[in-house]
């Protein structure tokens, strides 16, 4: 009944994959979802720190290049339509939420994706 219970709260879509990894049995079913959970989590404070160390090193290095402007203002950002719409996006959410604008303030506001694309070939030769 107990399994039934989760089952439910989970969802048999959500399921489907472990069902079939443990050939339709719903208890190996769930106990493989709470290891992959585990698993998941393990990993997550790792990627935090990677994601802070990274973001925190392209922020230094942006910052050198744009000084004394902030550094969402580079022509080589704002340019960029995806990396222009991820600033603009920020920046507003910190004027809708009546922060000020701050380098820490549009860090925090900016998903890690718009990180991990300064790395990537697009800004190879503009950026770095």
């Amino acid at each position: 009944m107990m399994f039934e219970q989760v089952r439910d709260a989970i969802s048999v879509e959500r399921l489907k994959s472990y069902l079939h990894a443990c050939g339709g049995e719903l208890a190996p079913a769930l106990e493989l979802y709470r290891w992959n959970h585990d698993v998941a989590g393990t990993l997550l404070r790792p990627l935090c720190d990677v994601e802070v160390t990274l973001r925190n090193a392209l922020v230094r290095q942006l910052e050198r290049t744009a000084d004394p402007e902030p550094w969402w203002n580079l022509p080589v950002l704002t340019a960029d339509i995806k990396a222009s719409r991820d600033l603009d996006r920020a920046l507003q959410s910190l004027i809708r939420a009546g922060k000020p604008v701050t380098a820490g303030g549009m860090v925090a506001e900016i998903s890690f994706g718009f990180w991990v694309s300064l790395i990537g070939t697009r800004f190879d030769m503009s950026l770095w």
